[in-house]
Protein backbone atom coordinates (compact mmCIF):
# COMPACT_ATOMS: atom_id res chain seq x y z
CA UNK A 1 0.00 0.00 0.00
CA UNK A 2 1.46 3.61 -0.98
CA UNK A 3 1.19 6.28 1.53
CA UNK A 4 1.11 9.77 0.15
CA UNK A 5 3.86 12.42 1.50
CA UNK A 6 2.50 13.85 4.44
CA UNK A 7 1.86 17.94 4.30
CA UNK A 8 3.76 19.50 7.14
CA UNK A 9 2.41 22.60 8.79
CA UNK A 10 4.75 24.49 10.43
CA UNK A 11 3.70 27.09 13.69
CA UNK A 12 7.00 28.92 13.78
CA UNK A 13 6.52 30.34 17.60
CA UNK A 14 8.39 29.00 20.56
CA UNK A 15 6.89 25.19 19.50
CA UNK A 16 6.43 23.39 16.80
CA UNK A 17 3.39 21.97 15.56
CA UNK A 18 3.42 19.18 12.82
CA UNK A 19 0.34 18.20 11.42
CA UNK A 20 -0.48 15.67 8.67
CA UNK A 21 -2.69 16.72 5.99
CA UNK A 22 -6.65 16.24 6.62
CA UNK A 23 -8.85 14.03 4.31
CA UNK A 24 -12.55 14.71 3.73
CA UNK A 25 -14.98 12.40 5.14
CA UNK A 26 -17.08 10.63 2.21
CA UNK A 27 -20.00 12.90 1.39
CA UNK A 28 -22.20 12.09 -1.96
CA UNK A 29 -24.48 12.80 -4.56
CA UNK A 30 -27.23 11.32 -7.49
CA UNK A 31 -25.51 10.66 -10.77
CA UNK A 32 -27.98 10.87 -13.78
CA UNK A 33 -30.65 9.62 -12.04
CA UNK A 34 -31.03 8.44 -8.40
CA UNK A 35 -30.40 4.58 -8.51
CA UNK A 36 -30.86 3.96 -4.89
CA UNK A 37 -33.48 0.90 -3.87
CA UNK A 38 -34.66 -0.83 -0.69
CA UNK A 39 -33.47 -4.26 -0.54
CA UNK A 40 -36.82 -5.87 -0.89
CA UNK A 41 -37.14 -3.78 -4.20
CA UNK A 42 -34.09 -5.22 -5.58
CA UNK A 43 -34.90 -7.70 -8.55
CA UNK A 44 -31.76 -9.95 -8.33
CA UNK A 45 -31.78 -10.15 -4.68
CA UNK A 46 -31.23 -13.81 -4.56
CA UNK A 47 -27.78 -13.29 -6.10
CA UNK A 48 -26.86 -10.64 -3.12
CA UNK A 49 -28.00 -12.39 -0.21
CA UNK A 50 -24.41 -12.18 0.83
CA UNK A 51 -23.70 -9.03 0.27
CA UNK A 52 -27.02 -7.84 1.57
CA UNK A 53 -26.92 -9.91 4.72
CA UNK A 54 -23.10 -8.97 5.23
CA UNK A 55 -23.71 -5.01 5.92
CA UNK A 56 -23.98 -3.09 9.42
CA UNK A 57 -25.02 0.05 10.42
CA UNK A 58 -22.29 1.84 12.40
CA UNK A 59 -24.78 3.76 15.26
CA UNK A 60 -24.29 5.28 18.53
CA UNK A 61 -25.50 2.78 21.41
CA UNK A 62 -27.83 6.14 22.72
CA UNK A 63 -29.63 5.76 19.97
CA UNK A 64 -30.97 1.56 20.01
CA UNK A 65 -33.70 0.99 22.62
CA UNK A 66 -33.09 -2.76 23.82
CA UNK A 67 -35.90 -2.72 26.12
CA UNK A 68 -37.41 -5.64 24.33
CA UNK A 69 -34.76 -7.47 23.49
CA UNK A 70 -36.87 -9.62 20.64
CA UNK A 71 -37.53 -6.40 18.75
CA UNK A 72 -35.07 -3.46 19.16
CA UNK A 73 -36.27 0.28 18.14
CA UNK A 74 -33.97 2.72 17.29
CA UNK A 75 -34.31 6.86 18.17
CA UNK A 76 -33.76 9.01 15.77
CA UNK A 77 -34.66 12.26 13.95
CA UNK A 78 -36.08 11.35 10.73
CA UNK A 79 -33.48 12.31 7.24
CA UNK A 80 -36.01 15.33 6.92
CA UNK A 81 -36.02 16.81 9.54
CA UNK A 82 -32.20 15.95 10.37
CA UNK A 83 -31.47 17.98 6.87
CA UNK A 84 -34.39 20.41 6.29
CA UNK A 85 -34.81 18.48 2.91
CA UNK A 86 -38.00 18.95 0.65
CA UNK A 87 -40.76 17.08 0.23
CA UNK A 88 -39.96 15.80 -3.19
CA UNK A 89 -36.89 14.07 -1.40
CA UNK A 90 -36.44 9.99 -1.21
CA UNK A 91 -36.84 8.37 2.00
CA UNK A 92 -37.42 11.80 4.24
CA UNK A 93 -39.18 9.81 6.84
CA UNK A 94 -36.70 7.71 7.75
CA UNK A 95 -35.39 7.66 10.65
CA UNK A 96 -31.35 8.37 10.81
CA UNK A 97 -29.79 6.38 13.74
CA UNK A 98 -26.45 5.24 11.47
CA UNK A 99 -23.76 7.45 11.17
CA UNK A 100 -21.44 5.28 9.06
CA UNK A 101 -21.39 1.71 7.25
CA UNK A 102 -19.27 -1.46 7.44
CA UNK A 103 -18.68 -4.57 6.20
CA UNK A 104 -18.29 -7.82 7.91
CA UNK A 105 -15.48 -10.03 6.11
CA UNK A 106 -14.47 -12.43 8.56
CA UNK A 107 -16.11 -14.08 11.62
CA UNK A 108 -15.80 -11.53 13.96
CA UNK A 109 -14.36 -8.96 11.68
CA UNK A 110 -15.65 -5.50 10.10
CA UNK A 111 -14.27 -3.21 7.88
CA UNK A 112 -15.08 0.08 7.72
CA UNK A 113 -13.50 3.83 6.40
CA UNK A 114 -11.12 4.86 9.19
CA UNK A 115 -12.88 8.49 9.70
CA UNK A 116 -15.95 6.48 10.89
CA UNK A 117 -13.37 5.34 14.13
CA UNK A 118 -11.84 7.93 15.48
CA UNK A 119 -8.59 7.51 18.29
CA UNK A 120 -8.43 3.82 17.25
CA UNK A 121 -10.85 3.07 19.66
CA UNK A 122 -14.71 1.89 18.90
CA UNK A 123 -16.30 0.90 22.01
CA UNK A 124 -19.26 3.52 21.78
CA UNK A 125 -20.20 2.37 18.71
CA UNK A 126 -22.66 -0.79 17.48
CA UNK A 127 -22.58 -2.48 14.46
CA UNK A 128 -26.35 -3.71 13.73
CA UNK A 129 -26.87 -6.27 11.23
CA UNK A 130 -30.38 -6.31 9.18
CA UNK A 131 -31.24 -3.00 9.45
CA UNK A 132 -33.36 -2.84 6.73
CA UNK A 133 -36.86 -3.14 4.86
CA UNK A 134 -38.60 -6.53 4.04
CA UNK A 135 -41.31 -5.01 1.85
CA UNK A 136 -43.12 -1.75 2.01
CA UNK A 137 -43.45 -0.05 5.37
CA UNK A 138 -42.18 -3.20 7.30
CA UNK A 139 -38.78 -3.16 9.01
CA UNK A 140 -36.74 -6.56 9.35
CA UNK A 141 -37.33 -7.32 13.23
CA UNK A 142 -34.06 -6.64 14.93
CA UNK A 143 -33.42 -8.35 17.86
CA UNK A 144 -30.42 -7.78 20.95
CA UNK A 145 -28.40 -10.84 18.94
CA UNK A 146 -28.22 -8.65 15.49
CA UNK A 147 -25.98 -5.88 17.31
CA UNK A 148 -22.33 -6.46 18.20
CA UNK A 149 -20.18 -4.28 20.00
CA UNK A 150 -16.54 -3.52 19.91
CA UNK A 151 -13.71 -5.83 21.26
CA UNK A 152 -10.53 -3.60 19.51
CA UNK A 153 -9.61 -1.84 16.47
CA UNK A 154 -7.26 -4.17 14.36
CA UNK A 155 -5.80 -1.45 12.23
CA UNK A 156 -6.46 2.09 11.41
CA UNK A 157 -5.56 4.61 8.75
CA UNK A 158 -6.53 7.63 8.11
CA UNK A 159 -4.14 10.17 6.39
CA UNK A 160 -3.13 11.80 3.16
CA UNK A 161 -6.21 9.25 1.05
CA UNK A 162 -5.70 5.85 3.26
CA UNK A 163 -8.76 5.31 4.93
CA UNK A 164 -9.94 2.24 6.52
CA UNK A 165 -10.26 0.58 9.68
CA UNK A 166 -11.00 -3.39 10.52
CA UNK A 167 -12.50 -3.55 14.09
CA UNK A 168 -12.92 -7.10 15.88
CA UNK A 169 -16.46 -7.89 17.25
CA UNK A 170 -17.76 -8.31 20.40
CA UNK A 171 -18.00 -11.67 19.50
CA UNK A 172 -18.22 -13.96 16.48
CA UNK A 173 -21.11 -13.12 13.85
CA UNK A 174 -24.53 -16.28 13.98
CA UNK A 175 -25.86 -16.80 11.08
CA UNK A 176 -24.49 -14.65 8.04
CA UNK A 177 -21.65 -15.13 5.73
CA UNK A 178 -18.90 -12.90 5.47
CA UNK A 179 -18.78 -10.90 2.19
CA UNK A 180 -16.49 -12.27 -0.55
CA UNK A 181 -13.42 -9.80 -0.80
CA UNK A 182 -11.47 -10.01 -3.54
CA UNK A 183 -7.68 -9.52 -2.17
CA UNK A 184 -5.68 -9.13 -6.00
CA UNK A 185 -5.96 -8.42 -8.78
CA UNK A 186 -7.63 -5.26 -10.60
CA UNK A 187 -10.91 -5.33 -11.83
CA UNK A 188 -11.23 -3.24 -15.16
CA UNK A 189 -12.20 0.53 -14.51
CA UNK A 190 -13.79 1.68 -17.30
CA UNK A 191 -17.52 2.97 -18.36
CA UNK A 192 -17.62 -0.14 -20.88
CA UNK A 193 -16.61 -2.71 -18.10
CA UNK A 194 -18.33 -4.28 -15.67
CA UNK A 195 -20.59 -2.15 -13.23
CA UNK A 196 -20.53 -1.96 -9.25
CA UNK A 197 -23.41 -1.17 -6.75
CA UNK A 198 -22.59 -0.17 -3.11
CA UNK A 199 -24.34 -1.73 -0.43
CA UNK A 200 -24.80 0.72 2.54
CA UNK A 201 -26.98 3.29 5.41
CA UNK A 202 -26.99 6.40 3.47
CA UNK A 203 -27.24 9.31 6.21
CA UNK A 204 -27.74 6.18 8.79
CA UNK A 205 -30.98 5.21 7.21
CA UNK A 206 -32.13 1.53 6.18
CA UNK A 207 -29.91 -0.28 4.05
CA UNK A 208 -29.94 0.84 0.49
CA UNK A 209 -28.46 -0.52 -2.44
CA UNK A 210 -27.82 1.82 -5.10
CA UNK A 211 -26.51 0.72 -9.06
CA UNK A 212 -26.27 0.82 -12.34
CA UNK A 213 -22.58 2.18 -12.23
CA UNK A 214 -19.39 1.91 -13.53
CA UNK A 215 -15.78 2.45 -12.23
CA UNK A 216 -14.32 5.09 -14.36
CA UNK A 217 -10.89 6.40 -13.19
CA UNK A 218 -8.51 4.80 -10.69
CA UNK A 219 -5.16 3.27 -10.15
CA UNK A 220 -3.59 0.43 -8.03
CA UNK A 221 -4.71 2.34 -4.73
CA UNK A 222 -8.21 3.60 -4.77
CA UNK A 223 -11.02 3.78 -7.74
CA UNK A 224 -14.13 6.49 -8.76
CA UNK A 225 -17.40 5.41 -9.53
CA UNK A 226 -20.63 7.28 -10.47
CA UNK A 227 -22.00 5.13 -6.90
CA UNK A 228 -25.38 7.44 -5.80
CA UNK A 229 -24.33 7.55 -2.28
CA UNK A 230 -24.42 10.10 0.46
CA UNK A 231 -22.93 11.08 4.02
CA UNK A 232 -23.44 7.60 5.98
CA UNK A 233 -22.12 5.69 3.43
CA UNK A 234 -18.68 6.22 4.50
CA UNK A 235 -17.62 2.46 4.64
CA UNK A 236 -20.35 1.27 3.02
CA UNK A 237 -18.85 -2.00 0.67
CA UNK A 238 -18.56 -1.11 -3.18
CA UNK A 239 -19.46 -4.89 -4.67
CA UNK A 240 -18.70 -6.13 -8.62
CA UNK A 241 -21.77 -6.30 -10.51
CA UNK A 242 -21.23 -10.03 -11.82
CA UNK A 243 -19.02 -11.49 -9.53
CA UNK A 244 -20.71 -9.81 -6.48
CA UNK A 245 -17.12 -9.90 -4.83
CA UNK A 246 -16.39 -7.04 -2.49
CA UNK A 247 -13.65 -4.59 -4.26
CA UNK A 248 -13.68 -1.24 -2.29
CA UNK A 249 -14.27 0.44 0.48
CA UNK A 250 -16.21 3.91 0.15
CA UNK A 251 -14.81 7.04 1.83
CA UNK A 252 -15.06 10.22 -0.11
CA UNK A 253 -17.37 12.14 -2.58
CA UNK A 254 -19.32 15.59 -2.96
CA UNK A 255 -21.61 17.64 -1.34
CA UNK A 256 -25.26 16.02 -1.01
CA UNK A 257 -27.71 18.79 -0.51
CA UNK A 258 -28.14 22.18 -2.32
CA UNK A 259 -30.24 24.60 -0.82
CA UNK A 260 -33.37 26.00 -3.39
CA UNK A 261 -34.03 28.80 -0.67
CA UNK A 262 -36.88 27.49 0.89
CA UNK A 263 -35.22 23.43 2.02
CA UNK A 264 -32.73 21.16 0.70
CA UNK A 265 -32.80 19.18 -1.90
CA UNK A 266 -29.98 16.41 -3.55
CA UNK A 267 -27.18 17.63 -5.72
CA UNK A 268 -27.56 16.13 -9.02
CA UNK A 269 -24.37 15.48 -11.69
CA UNK A 270 -24.38 13.66 -14.62
CA UNK A 271 -23.35 10.46 -15.17
CA UNK A 272 -19.29 11.26 -16.29
CA UNK A 273 -18.56 13.42 -13.33
CA UNK A 274 -19.60 16.48 -10.76
CA UNK A 275 -18.09 19.83 -12.21
CA UNK A 276 -17.72 22.97 -10.44
CA UNK A 277 -20.11 24.37 -8.55
CA UNK A 278 -22.04 20.93 -8.03
CA UNK A 279 -18.72 19.29 -7.03
CA UNK A 280 -15.69 17.63 -8.68
CA UNK A 281 -15.17 14.50 -10.30
CA UNK A 282 -16.83 11.27 -8.72
CA UNK A 283 -17.16 9.00 -5.68
CA UNK A 284 -13.87 7.62 -4.43
CA UNK A 285 -13.46 4.06 -2.76
CA UNK A 286 -10.19 2.50 -1.80
CA UNK A 287 -9.56 -0.97 -3.33
CA UNK A 288 -10.05 -4.06 -1.04
CA UNK A 289 -6.73 -5.67 -1.86
CA UNK A 290 -5.55 -4.08 1.30
CA UNK A 291 -7.70 -6.40 3.28
CA UNK A 292 -5.64 -9.08 1.80
CA UNK A 293 -3.59 -10.01 5.32
CA UNK A 294 -7.20 -10.42 7.05
CA UNK A 295 -9.04 -11.94 4.78
CA UNK A 296 -9.15 -15.93 4.37
CA UNK A 297 -7.84 -17.14 1.27
CA UNK A 298 -10.22 -18.63 -1.49
CA UNK A 299 -9.40 -19.78 -4.72
CA UNK A 300 -11.07 -16.62 -7.16
CA UNK A 301 -10.20 -13.87 -5.00
CA UNK A 302 -7.31 -12.85 -7.25
CA UNK A 303 -4.23 -13.90 -5.18
CA UNK A 304 -1.94 -17.07 -5.63
CA UNK A 305 -1.89 -18.12 -2.41
CA UNK A 306 0.48 -20.91 -0.49
CA UNK A 307 -1.28 -24.23 -1.63
CA UNK A 308 -2.93 -22.98 -4.77
CA UNK A 309 -1.25 -23.11 -7.92
CA UNK A 310 -1.72 -23.12 -11.74
CA UNK A 311 -3.08 -26.45 -11.10
CA UNK A 312 -5.40 -26.23 -8.42
CA UNK A 313 -6.68 -22.44 -8.51
CA UNK A 314 -5.83 -21.37 -12.57
CA UNK A 315 -7.94 -18.74 -11.58
CA UNK A 316 -5.43 -16.73 -9.31
CA UNK A 317 -2.21 -18.74 -10.19
CA UNK A 318 0.14 -17.13 -11.55
CA UNK A 319 -1.18 -13.63 -11.25
CA UNK A 320 -0.15 -12.30 -14.76
CA UNK A 321 -1.46 -8.30 -14.56
CA UNK A 322 -0.18 -7.63 -18.46
CA UNK A 323 -1.26 -10.87 -19.62
CA UNK A 324 2.32 -11.74 -21.43
CA UNK A 325 2.62 -15.23 -19.53
CA UNK A 326 5.59 -13.84 -17.21
CA UNK A 327 3.79 -14.11 -13.62
CA UNK A 328 4.44 -10.62 -12.07
CA UNK A 329 6.76 -12.17 -8.95
CA UNK A 330 9.34 -12.59 -11.84
CA UNK A 331 7.90 -10.06 -14.79
CA UNK A 332 10.69 -7.08 -14.97
CA UNK A 333 7.89 -5.07 -16.36
CA UNK A 334 4.62 -6.68 -14.12
CA UNK A 335 2.45 -3.79 -15.66
CA UNK A 336 3.77 -3.57 -19.32
CA UNK A 337 3.67 -6.48 -21.71
CA UNK A 338 7.08 -7.19 -22.64
CA UNK A 339 7.19 -11.59 -23.56
CA UNK A 340 10.98 -11.57 -24.54
CA UNK A 341 11.69 -9.79 -20.54
CA UNK A 342 14.37 -7.75 -22.68
CA UNK A 343 16.90 -6.03 -20.30
CA UNK A 344 19.33 -4.46 -22.03
CA UNK A 345 21.08 -2.21 -19.25
CA UNK A 346 20.69 -4.98 -16.73
CA UNK A 347 18.90 -2.61 -14.01
CA UNK A 348 15.81 -3.22 -12.35
CA UNK A 349 13.14 -2.67 -15.06
CA UNK A 350 13.37 -4.15 -18.60
CA UNK A 351 12.74 -2.00 -21.59
CA UNK A 352 9.31 -1.97 -21.65
CA UNK A 353 9.29 -0.25 -18.95
CA UNK A 354 12.53 1.28 -18.61
CA UNK A 355 12.48 5.54 -18.89
CA UNK A 356 15.96 5.00 -20.18
CA UNK A 357 16.64 1.41 -21.31
CA UNK A 358 20.28 1.97 -22.65
CA UNK A 359 21.47 3.58 -19.28
CA UNK A 360 21.69 0.94 -16.17
CA UNK A 361 22.12 4.19 -13.65
CA UNK A 362 18.03 5.26 -14.41
CA UNK A 363 14.74 3.21 -14.97
CA UNK A 364 11.53 4.86 -13.79
CA UNK A 365 11.05 8.13 -12.39
CA UNK A 366 11.53 8.53 -8.17
CA UNK A 367 8.42 7.83 -5.78
CA UNK A 368 7.50 10.00 -3.15
CA UNK A 369 9.77 11.31 -0.59
CA UNK A 370 8.56 10.06 3.07
CA UNK A 371 9.47 10.99 6.79
CA UNK A 372 9.15 14.99 6.31
CA UNK A 373 10.22 16.23 9.67
CA UNK A 374 10.75 19.98 10.80
CA UNK A 375 12.92 21.27 13.60
CA UNK A 376 12.66 24.77 14.87
CA UNK A 377 15.37 26.91 16.41
CA UNK A 378 13.02 29.29 18.61
CA UNK A 379 16.05 31.47 19.81
CA UNK A 380 17.85 31.57 16.19
CA UNK A 381 14.64 31.39 13.93
CA UNK A 382 16.45 28.17 12.85
CA UNK A 383 14.73 25.89 10.52
CA UNK A 384 15.92 22.23 9.38
CA UNK A 385 14.20 19.81 7.61
CA UNK A 386 14.93 16.31 6.99
CA UNK A 387 13.32 13.23 4.94
CA UNK A 388 14.36 9.29 4.30
CA UNK A 389 15.05 8.57 0.52
CA UNK A 390 12.11 7.03 -1.51
CA UNK A 391 10.80 3.73 -1.54
CA UNK A 392 11.36 3.59 -5.08
CA UNK A 393 14.57 5.58 -6.11
CA UNK A 394 14.02 4.46 -9.57
CA UNK A 395 17.72 5.63 -10.10
CA UNK A 396 21.21 4.67 -8.67
CA UNK A 397 21.04 8.78 -7.70
CA UNK A 398 18.52 11.08 -6.38
CA UNK A 399 18.58 14.40 -5.86
CA UNK A 400 16.04 17.03 -4.18
CA UNK A 401 14.02 20.28 -4.34
CA UNK A 402 12.56 21.55 -0.95
CA UNK A 403 9.51 24.33 -1.49
CA UNK A 404 8.29 26.25 0.90
CA UNK A 405 4.33 27.96 0.59
CA UNK A 406 2.42 30.15 2.51
CA UNK A 407 -0.58 28.26 1.03
CA UNK A 408 -1.57 24.93 1.85
CA UNK A 409 -3.28 24.75 -2.20
CA UNK A 410 -0.51 26.22 -4.05
CA UNK A 411 3.03 24.86 -4.29
CA UNK A 412 3.18 26.82 -8.15
CA UNK A 413 2.94 30.32 -8.21
CA UNK A 414 2.79 30.97 -4.25
CA UNK A 415 6.06 28.41 -3.49
CA UNK A 416 9.24 29.42 -2.70
CA UNK A 417 11.89 26.99 -3.72
CA UNK A 418 14.13 26.49 -0.79
CA UNK A 419 16.84 24.64 -2.27
CA UNK A 420 17.01 23.17 -5.92
CA UNK A 421 18.26 20.00 -7.09
CA UNK A 422 20.27 19.56 -3.90
CA UNK A 423 22.23 16.49 -4.37
CA UNK A 424 21.90 13.44 -2.62
CA UNK A 425 21.86 14.86 0.88
CA UNK A 426 18.51 14.18 2.83
CA UNK A 427 18.40 17.83 5.00
CA UNK A 428 17.41 21.05 3.56
CA UNK A 429 17.50 24.71 5.83
CA UNK A 430 15.06 27.84 6.20
CA UNK A 431 16.97 30.86 7.86
CA UNK A 432 16.33 32.71 10.56
CA UNK A 433 13.44 35.83 10.20
CA UNK A 434 12.25 33.18 6.47
CA UNK A 435 9.72 32.63 7.87
CA UNK A 436 9.06 35.17 10.72
CA UNK A 437 7.59 33.82 13.99
CA UNK A 438 4.15 33.46 14.27
CA UNK A 439 3.44 32.29 10.78
CA UNK A 440 2.23 29.63 8.99
CA UNK A 441 3.73 28.12 6.13
CA UNK A 442 3.93 24.00 4.58
CA UNK A 443 6.68 22.27 3.19
CA UNK A 444 7.02 19.56 0.37
CA UNK A 445 10.16 18.09 -0.38
CA UNK A 446 10.60 16.56 -4.53
CA UNK A 447 12.97 13.66 -5.33
CA UNK A 448 14.55 13.97 -8.77
CA UNK A 449 16.49 11.55 -11.13
CA UNK A 450 17.87 11.21 -14.81
CA UNK A 451 15.01 9.67 -16.48
CA UNK A 452 14.99 12.00 -19.35
CA UNK A 453 11.80 12.00 -19.87
CA UNK A 454 10.23 12.60 -16.33
CA UNK A 455 12.62 12.13 -13.63
CA UNK A 456 10.27 14.14 -10.98
CA UNK A 457 8.37 12.61 -8.44
CA UNK A 458 5.43 13.73 -7.08
CA UNK A 459 4.58 15.94 -4.14
CA UNK A 460 1.86 14.12 -2.34
CA UNK A 461 -2.15 13.93 -2.77
CA UNK A 462 -4.83 16.49 -1.64
CA UNK A 463 -7.86 15.58 0.58
CA UNK A 464 -9.30 14.69 -2.27
CA UNK A 465 -6.36 11.89 -3.56
CA UNK A 466 -5.55 14.36 -6.47
CA UNK A 467 -1.39 15.17 -6.95
CA UNK A 468 -0.48 18.17 -5.90
CA UNK A 469 1.40 20.19 -8.62
CA UNK A 470 4.38 22.11 -7.62
CA UNK A 471 6.40 24.60 -9.98
CA UNK A 472 9.89 23.70 -11.38
CA UNK A 473 13.12 24.59 -9.43
CA UNK A 474 15.76 26.07 -11.19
Amino acid sequence: MRYAQRLVICTLVSTLVVIGAAVAPALAIIYGSDDRKEIYEFAPQLEWTTPIGSAAALMDPGNIDASDPTDVTFNAPTLADSFGLCPSERFGSQPTPGFCSGFLIEGDRIVTAGHCVENDECQDTAFVFDYKMVSEGVRDTITTDDIYGCRSVLTHIYVNGDDFAIVELDRPVAGIAPALVRRGGLFEYAPEGPGIAVLGHPYGILLKIADNAVAQDGDVDYFLGNVDTFGGNSGSGVFHSESKELVGILVRGNNDWQDNGTCNESVVCPDSGCIPPAGEGLEEAVRSNFLAPWVSPRCGDGLCDPGEDEFSCPADCPQDSDYDLHPDVTDNCPFAPNPVQTNVDGDPLGDACDCDPGNGDAWQAPGEVPDLRVFYDSATGWTELTWSPPAEPGATSVAYDTLRSDVPSDFDAAALCLESNDGVDLSSEDWAGNPPAGAVVYYVVRAENVCPLDGTGPVGWDSRHKPRTARACP
